[in-house]
């Protein structure tokens, strides 16, 4: 009953700080665009309370008003802009400091916060972490997110038209007219031991090849239930993948 308590008690001051800081930074876009915002969450599936990404939608930022305003709490730079293409697609990216994530070493920082404006409309992404977010349009519809972690990359993808957000694996990603490359993926084995491998996924994220090959072979077996599933819709017996040793 108290670890049930107590869970309850830090979930709620989890979504009332959640929301505090969401509200500023609706406010503060509002007061510098010139309609209103709005929000799109992807929630942490584990811990709900949680938000893995929040996104701010809105038109005509004026950065200059945006600046001032975040310049109440910081002394730096918080703006830098620059003109970037992605596959045929111009847009701005703006990065920009958070008003309550650090990221420290030696020394604390600010965190990245990053907003893609394309056409007059505006993306304004955070991230769940203290390490920041990198982001940028992968074609006229598709913006990717990068969730910098402590020790990993989490990839998600956002469709402007559809307001979806689809969750992609970690490791590096190609992204091509039909599909998705997924090189150096890590998996654990049914049982332990850590493995890399490279997969073709769709634009849901979902595996649509497995690519057999790499150092370590290995019978259906090893593999946990979902990996497993995806081999057998390929007709594969072993799938060989990438280990250390």
């Amino acid at each position: 009953m108290f670890c049930s308590t107590g869970y309850a008690s830090n979930e709620e001051e989890v979504k009332k700080k959640t929301l505090e800081r969401n509200t500023k930074y609706i406010g503060y876009l509002e007061g510098c665009s010139k309609s209103n915002v709005v929000h799109y969450i992807l929630k942490n599936e584990k811990m709900p309370p949680w938000h893995e990404l929040d996104i701010f939608e809105s038109t005509n930022l004026n950065l200059d008003c945006l600046e001032k305003k975040f310049e109440q709490h910081l002394d730096e730079t918080i703006i830098r802009k620059q003109d970037t293409v992605s596959n045929g697609i111009t847009f701005e990216m703006l990065e920009i400091a958070s008003l309550f994530s650090e990221r420290c070493g030696e020394t604390c920082r600010p965190s990245s916060e990053v907003i893609l404006i394309y056409k007059e409309q505006y993306w304004f992404m955070r991230g769940s972490n203290d390490k920041g977010v990198e982001s940028k349009f992968i074609n006229k519809n598709t913006i990717l997110i990068r969730n910098l972690m402590t020790t990993h990359v989490r990839n998600y993808i956002f469709d402007i038209n559809t307001k979806l957000f689809t969750s992609l694996p970690d490791g590096g990603l190609e992204f091509k007219k039909d599909h998705i490359l997924v090189k150096g993926q890590k998996s654990y084995f049914e049982g332990g031991g850590a493995f890399w491998f490279d997969s073709k996924r769709n634009y849901s994220g979902e595996i649509i090849e497995l690519i057999s090959k790499d150092n370590t072979c290995e019978d259906i077996t090893r593999f946990q239930e979902w990996l497993q599933k995806a081999m057998k819709k390929q007709g594969l017996q072993e799938f060989c993948v990438w280990t250390k040793y």
